[in-house]
């Protein structure tokens, strides 16, 4: 109930619930630090840092007081330093975040060696708070101290070596170091790609994705893999269309809808199976939607996608729900938080035809329409 009240901004019910729940003398000690840790995870979101920072260093004290006999329990412990570092971060005090960590890396070297699980899950905690500070000079270091460790000859997996690369990458883009970063992750694709081999419209994606800072280049690959194949599209295609089209319609909106009609038009062409053209269809109307700014051009595919189910399956079946839940999206998104009860209500309706009563969607909707009238002011 707390995290409900929390979600639905009625924050001060929430952090009484929170407050109320770890002062309760029957929690055992487990119990009592799950309290805390949400009390902590609810003031760092949404109450005082500090307050989040001091409950933090109470739990780091109390892990401490326990003996740690078992992996499980080293790693609550390390956790925690790392969280209580982060806090460090968001109250101002870098430099101790830094100086705790930079002491948990050298205790791990000294009882378990630089080789050891131990040590690198050290200097993962100590790289990801460094880029969380922004201190991308120590965030660098640390990240070709990653890529060394995961290509030194006595490494076993070698997909390490790909995330350490792309983590590299990333902080020599904060830095401008776009050209040795560009060179960084595209070595990373291929090494993924020869050890993991993909569908040959797959590895098209990820090259339309590289080249997403031409969008026209973008635009053209991806008409080239819908013509490829006349087999039936698979999901992987259809993420593969949705990703490339997300990652351009932030600056690139007229060439992200190229993208959308190009699926759109291969997914209709090339799929038997009616129920999953609707799904489709549905997905990108809600695309048009949130992304493309586009509600006509989603409710005509909303029109679309309604016919497809009501020919196949009918009005009531489970088909019918991401409708009913798009419209009413659709209808808040344009027409103001009243216009999307109808559909609400109407999905209410149908979940409780399929699941029943108590079921947990109609739950879920349930409350989804409880907020919705309350933000109208019903």
């Amino acid at each position: 109930m707390a995290a409900f009240y929390s979600n639905h901004g009625r924050i001060k019910e929430a952090e009484a619930l929170y407050r109320e729940r770890l002062a309760q003398p029957s929690l055992n000690g487990e119990e009592r630090l799950n309290a805390m840790q949400q009390l902590v995870g609810f003031l760092r979101a949404n109450g005082s840092k500090t307050e989040a920072l001091a409950m933090q260093e109470q739990i780091v004290a109390l892990r401490k007081e326990q003996a740690l006999t078992t992996p499980e329990l080293r790693d609550r412990l390390a956790n925690e330093r790392y969280t209580l570092a982060d806090l460090e971060v968001d109250v101002g005090r870098g430099e101790d975040a830094k100086a705790l960590l930079e002491s948990d890396l050298r205790q791990a070297e000294v009882q378990h060696g630089k080789n050891s699980p131990e040590y690198g899950e050290a200097l993962n905690y100590l790289f990801e708070n460094r880029s969380y500070a922004r201190d991308y000079e120590s965030a660098e270091k640390l990240a070709r101290e990653e890529v060394q460790r995961a290509e030194a000859p006595n490494s076993s997996e070698r997909i390490e070596i790909v995330c350490a690369l792309f983590r590299l990458a990333d902080v020599l883009r904060e830095e401008g170091q776009i050209a040795e970063s560009d060179a960084l992750r595209t070595r990373g694709i291929e090494m993924n790609r020869a050890a993991f081999p993909q569908p040959a419209s797959a590895a098209r994606f990820t090259d339309a994705l590289v080249i997403a800072g031409k969008p026209g280049e973008a635009v053209r690959v991806a008409r080239e893999i819908s013509e490829s194949t006349v087999r039936s599209v698979t999901e992987d295609e259809h993420f593969g269309f949705r990703h490339l089209a997300q990652s351009l319609a932030g600056q690139h909106k007229t060439e992200a809808a190229e993208v959308v009609s190009i699926a759109l038009s291969a997914e209709e062409r090339r799929l038997p199976d009616v129920p999953r053209v609707a799904r489709y269809v549905t997905e990108w109307a809600g695309f048009y939607r949130g992304f493309l700014g586009q509600p006509d051009r989603a409710a005509d595919l909303l029109a679309r996608a309604e016919a497809i189910v009501r020919t196949c399956c009918g009005t009531i079946s489970r088909e019918m729900e991401p409708v009913l839940q798009e419209r009413a999206w659709l209808a808040i998104a344009t027409t103001g938080q009243a216009a999307g009860i109808r559909y609400l209500e109407q999905l209410r309706t149908l979940r409780i035809s399929i699941y029943g009563a108590h079921g947990g969607q109609v739950e879920q909707t349930s409350s989804e329409i409880a907020k919705v009238k309350e933000n109208a002011g019903h």
